[in-house]
């Protein structure tokens, strides 16, 4: 029943904020691990996004360890939504996607972590004008190793969306491919980002047109257990059917 605009009254859930944050608002989250999944639908302004932040000098972990979130669903899920910002979160446990953004525009994620999802770590799907920047995304797309690989475990995806930017971005130790940029993507850069050590591959074009490359470090250690099925690394950048 708290207002959640005083920093002595505040609200109990990260979603309750999210529920009453409009155009120009700002969630700030305070230190700590909080047990829930996150839904957001909110109509922000390009002049007023609504921001998800990590109080300044805190961490704030959305962990999903006991909850029961099917494998092709996410711990925080971005949909139908406008002008949102994401940034210095944890995400990490998830028992599908760590964090799915769908059919929405103006989308920017930053300083945002996600580690250890059991599916992939951030799919962008029929969404436009989305930057993804200085993010972490490793340990992610675990059920590769049972499962064989599929779209859905790649770390970093982007598919059927417009007017991306991913840059600075470290993508590592994943199960299966690092960044996809995959069928239907159309205008994306692909900037400055390290990607190492991803199980399938760390970088890959497939299906999309207008794709800019440029300036990425990617590499893998030989690590056996980054190695694929047939025990090889790897390939650092692939292209097909462009």
């Amino acid at each position: 029943n708290n207002p959640g605009n005083q920093p002595d009254k505040p609200l109990r859930t990260i979603q309750a904020a999210i529920n009453k944050a409009q155009a120009g608002d700002r969630v700030a989250i305070s230190g700590g691990t909080y047990a829930e999944r996150l839904h957001i639908q909110k109509p922000g302004a390009i002049d007023a996004p609504i921001v998800i932040a990590a109080q300044e000098g805190e961490s704030a972990v959305i962990d999903g360890a006991d909850l029961v979130i099917p494998r092709d669903t996410a711990l925080v899920a971005v949909q139908q939504s406008q002008a949102i910002t994401i940034s210095g979160l944890t995400i990490r446990n998830a028992g599908g996607i760590g964090l799915a953004i769908s059919k929405s525009s103006q989308i920017t994620v930053r300083e945002t972590t996600v580690d250890s999802s059991y599916a992939g770590g951030l799919h962008v799907t029929q969404s436009d004008n989305v930057l993804v920047e200085k993010c972490r995304i490793f340990n992610c797309g675990r059920r590769f190793l049972a499962h064989g690989p599929e779209r859905n475990n790649v770390a970093l995806l982007t598919r059927h969306s417009n007017d991306l930017t991913l840059r600075e971005n470290q993508v590592y130790e994943n199960s299966d491919e690092g960044i996809a940029v995959s069928l239907g993507s159309k205008n994306v850069v692909v900037s400055k980002n390290v990607c190492y050590d991803n199980r399938n591959g760390q970088i890959g074009i497939t299906s999309a047109v207008d794709v800019v490359v440029e300036a990425n470090l990617c590499y893998h250690t030989g690590r056996p257990q980054f190695l694929t099925l047939n025990q090889q690394r790897g390939p650092g950048i692939t292209k097909h059917d462009l």
